[in-house]
């Protein structure tokens, strides 16, 4: 791999501050290829930021008989959340 900035926020408005400071910045969050791609010299951004700090996109809540799910939210978190049933919507 190569030297490349990096930036944790731990809020959506940090996190547009630095996408906004670096047109070229690449969001990184769970589950992504992006670094493999990376060591395999096939992407190489030289900013990255790192979302997984924001709590607020994390979590499951029940609005209105729904179920909200946050982008950040775990897999393991869905499977063992104890919220009833019912339609379900992705926050972002």
């Amino acid at each position: 791999m190569y030297r490349f900035n990096y930036e944790a926020p731990t809020s959506i408005d940090g996190t547009l501050t630095a996408l906004r400071q670096n047109s070229e910045a690449k969001i990184i969050a769970g589950g992504m290829t992006l670094l493999p791609t990376m060591k395999l010299r096939l992407a190489s951004p030289d900013y990255l930021v790192d979302i997984n700090n924001i709590q607020s996109l994390a979590g499951i809540t029940k609005n209105n008989g729904s179920i909200v799910i946050g982008a950040m939210t775990r897999h393991a978190d869905c499977g063992k959340s104890t919220i009833s049933k019912a339609p379900v919507y992705v926050k972002m």
